[in-house]
């Protein structure tokens, strides 16, 4: 028979192990309640983070937007400070003179009140008045002597032969050019889409002044026109004409291009200072300067789009209707024998013909 005191302790450590079990499980539900909080802390502190990243993307962008809406109305705003200090000083320009006045007219190089007009600078005759003999055909450009108070532009024929070649251009590239009459007839016909290709002969022109005068534009200044593609004026109707002739009849099978270009000493002897640029008050050519169109600039070309392959004869000429006078106009054309294959086109003797 069990002693009652052995039952005693038996129950005693039985109520101990519950007490303890059940002192463990309210430990543990702490535990667990506490974990819970912290999870729900967790994602309220991750839940703020998102809202804040999201508001700072918001802000930024927002930022971003109006950054580029100031830039935009800036650019806007220059533009159109750029387009009105042009309009106004293509309204600057001198009065016509009269010509019932007893005023010599300041176009007349041989005038004797405007020996150093606007329109004809003209230089010491000890300075440039040399005469020289004239190279053969062929061989060169010069000329037959030297008048002075004239000029006397002269085109570079070897220029032309070093970089002349076949460009495949597409109609939406040559807008700008379209509104200048660049292109032949046919590519204004109305079934011409902007994808259609245009068959470029491109080539670059050196004019040289080897006057003793200033080459200047016959329009007076407030009658230059601008044109808005290429962001200048142009002064002459036509500064070059650009003709491609049959090499057998001498006919013209690519339309004739009159090249109205801004007239500028883009470059000039050594000792020669550059005083004109394409700007709107000071275009021309000086003696000693040369005027350079390299061929990559608009319209620097005859579209040949309609010509088959065969053998030609470029003509390039300066100051073709003559209408500014020079000393000498028996060196203004420049004739190149030109081969086209359909694919690329060979440039050869290239030579001044009087």
């Amino acid at each position: 028979m069990t002693p009652y005191w052995l039952v005693f302790v038996i129950l005693c450590c039985f109520c101990c192990s519950v007490s303890c079990f059940c002192h463990f499980v309210s430990h543990f539900c702490c535990f667990g309640s506490r974990f819970c909080h912290f999870v729900s802390s967790f994602w309220h502190l991750v839940s703020h983070f998102y809202h804040f990243v999201s508001h700072f993307c918001h802000f930024f962008l927002a930022s971003c937007v109006l950054f580029l809406s100031f830039c935009v109305s800036f650019l806007s705003f220059c533009v159109l400070f750029f387009q009105f200090c042009v309009l106004f000083l293509s309204l600057i320009h001198f009065p016509l003179s009269n010509p019932d006045s007893d005023v010599a007219d300041p176009r007349d190089p041989h005038s004797v009140h405007h020996r150093n007009s606007v329109f004809y600078n003209v230089y010491p005759p000890d300075r440039r008045n040399r005469i020289t003999a004239r190279p053969p055909p062929g061989t060169g450009y010069g000329t037959r002597f030297f008048h002075n108070g004239l000029p006397d532009l002269v085109p570079d024929p070897y220029y032309i032969q070093a970089a002349s070649y076949i460009h495949r251009v597409q109609m939406y590239a040559l807008r700008c050019a379209a509104e200048e009459n660049c292109l032949s007839r046919s590519a204004y016909h109305p079934s011409v889409s902007d994808l259609d290709y245009r068959v470029l002969l491109r080539f670059p022109q050196r004019v040289k002044n080897q006057g003793t005068a200033d080459f200047l534009p016959t329009k007076p200044r407030h009658e230059w026109e601008w044109h808005s593609c290429h962001q200048h004026f142009h002064s002459m109707e036509a500064f070059s004409n650009y003709d491609l002739l049959d090499v057998s009849s001498g006919q013209k099978v690519a339309e004739g291009h009159k090249a109205s270009f801004c007239l500028e000493d883009t470059s000039c002897d050594p000792g020669t200072r550059r005083r004109f640029a394409c700007t709107a008050h000071t275009q021309g050519l000086g003696p000693g300067c040369y005027d350079t169109y390299h061929a990559n600039i608009d319209c620097q070309w005859i579209d040949i789009t309609d010509v088959p392959p065969g053998n030609y004869i470029l003509k390039v000429t300066v100051n073709p209707s003559q209408l500014v006078q020079e000393s000498d106009f028996s060196n203004n054309e420049v004739r190149c024998d030109i081969r086209y294959t359909g694919s690329y086109v060979q440039t050869r003797n290239c030579r001044i013909t009087v």
